[in-house]
């Protein structure tokens, strides 16, 4: 390969220097005019009602769970349905409340075990199969597993 002459670089000449000197001080300048020329409005300590959104009373209000009844299984509402291999990592979500296997229902009941597809309940004594994501509509629960 040949050999190319050292590189000299580009040469700027000083006047074309102390012009582009005056223009950055210059724009420095005006920019800092306008920035502190600039105002924010102070914020105030109460915050402005009349943009807070207001719900209604009637949206606010907790679903009441119905009253327990004697040998009835109160209405379940399945929101979540969690399987997971390792039995501490199942859950489901009835009612809004989110149980484990081993928990104990609002109304008496017990989570027993919860599977793939099904959840196992333990009520009066009796096995309860509900598959996930049905609801339980409430009422007494009639042997849907082996007693033995």
């Amino acid at each position: 390969m040949g050999t190319s002459p050292p590189l000299s670089g580009y040469r700027i000449p000083a006047w074309l220097l102390a012009i582009y000197g005056v223009l950055f001080t210059a724009l420095g300048w005006f920019g800092a005019g306008i920035w502190a020329d600039y105002q924010t409005q102070p914020r105030s300590a109460k915050p402005d009602f009349a943009s807070v959104i207001t719900i209604p009373a009637a949206l606010m209000q907790q679903e009441t769970p119905p009253p327990c009844a004697e040998g009835e299984l109160m209405p379940l509402r399945y929101s979540a349905h969690v399987y997971a291999d390792e039995p501490q990592r199942r859950s489901v979500t009835l009612n809004g409340r989110q149980y484990r296997e081993g928990d104990t229902l609002t109304c008496g009941g017990e989570i027993v075990e919860i599977q793939q597809a099904l959840t196992i309940l333990s009520y009066d004594g009796r096995t309860v199969l509900l598959d996930a994501l049905e609801d339980w509509p409430g009422g007494p629960p009639e042997n849907t597993g082996d007693e033995g």
